[in-house]
């Protein structure tokens, strides 16, 4: 693959995949204008747009339908104006900056909280665990049905009162079997989900905990540690069938987001969802599918920043790889063995 020195061509086509996420998650009238005076005020922001379109529809990016419960400004609705302004984009306009779609704090890796208080010595443990690109069904003791993905570990401590699994890394659905008397916790970082009977699922990525609920109802708390976030207040929410929420040391625990029932769980099927993930959430779970080392080097700002809504082919860690540079201000470059190396490009 060579490589290119970043230029206005880089630019143009940054900017182009902004605004194709931006006018996705909310495209008001003014940013409607705005949209129509940047796409004016260059003859070659046109194709970059173009180009975006068609590269998020090859690869199957973004599928906001199925992830999203349908609203006003889903991209299949907007798709008709938007058409209509590259149609008719032909007028003097001066050259907006694209406005920053990423309006939260940045995500960092999240120390791994042990509650000692959940997790007596004297309550017998026993840890699940798969390999890279491995799905995996347990049953467990109280005749709960537990799905790990990939590269992904939990601990589950079990007795007479209580049902408490420490979640180590990656992604795992819960079909608890109802047992009033023992509620069902599961801790993933400074994050805990109490059930008594549902299905939901959970993932931990690059210090950034995700919970989903398919079916029931799921109690989310987030307690970060004081001394390591930056956010210290505690937060509760009880989410519903089809909500998600997303939690990190940095920004603490977002407003729950309505999501596609199937969506839930679907990495068990190979399709990785995401709803306002960074970059590095998106390598961090890449690594659990791919066959070769993928790193990531040191992100900016605004970078960190970005957030996108999407859906990758687990079984094809290659087109997903490839597709960031096209997404996010990265290069890719050959890595040191035979891997690669997704570095910041200036």
């Amino acid at each position: 693959m060579s490589i290119s020195r970043p230029g206005d061509g880089d630019i143009i086509i940054s900017q182009a995949h902004e605004w194709r996420l931006l006018l996705e998650d909310e495209a008001t009238d003014d940013l409607r204008r705005e949209f129509e005076l940047w796409l004016g005020a260059d003859e070659r922001h046109a194709s970059a747009y173009a180009r975006a379109e068609t590269l998020w529809d090859a690869f199957a990016v973004v599928d906001a339908d199925r992830v999203r419960s349908s609203d006003s400004s889903s991209p299949a609705r907007q798709r008709n104006w938007i058409q209509k302004v590259m149609e008719n984009w032909r007028r003097p306009a001066i050259l907006l900056p694209v406005a920053s779609f990423a309006a939260v704090a940045t995500l960092a890796v999240v120390t791994l909280i042990t509650d000692l208080q959940l997790l007596s010595p004297a309550v017998p443990s026993q840890r699940y665990a798969t390999d890279t690109g491995e799905v995996r069904v347990f049953i467990l003791s109280d005749g709960s049905e537990l799905t790990l993905g990939a590269a992904s570990s939990i601990v589950v401590r079990m007795d007479e009162h209580s049902r408490n699994l420490i979640f180590e890394r990656g992604a795992a659905l819960f079909d608890v079997k109802p047992d009033p008397a023992r509620p069902f916790s599961v801790a993933a970082g400074a994050l805990t989900a109490r059930a008594l009977g549902t299905v939901f699922d959970v993932r931990l990525s690059a210090g950034v905990a995700r919970v989903g609920v398919a079916e029931g109802s799921v109690e989310v708390n987030f307690a970060p540690d004081r001394s390591v976030a930056a956010v210290a207040t505690e937060a509760s929410q009880v989410l519903g069938a089809g909500e998600q929420i997303a939690a990190s040391a940095l920004i603490g625990m977002a407003s729950a987001q309505p999501v596609a029932v199937d969506t839930i769980g679907a990495w068990r099927s190979g399709r990785l969802v995401y709803v306002a993930a960074t970059v590095e959430e998106i390598v961090a779970d890449a690594r659990r599918h791919a066959t070769y080392p993928i790193k990531l080097g040191p992100l900016d700002e605004r970078t960190r920043r970005q957030r996108i809504t999407a859906s990758f082919d687990a079984h094809d860690v290659d087109s997903l790889v490839q597709t960031l540079p096209e997404i996010f201000p990265l290069t890719l470059e050959p890595g040191v063995p035979d891997g690669v190396y997704l570095r910041q490009r200036r």
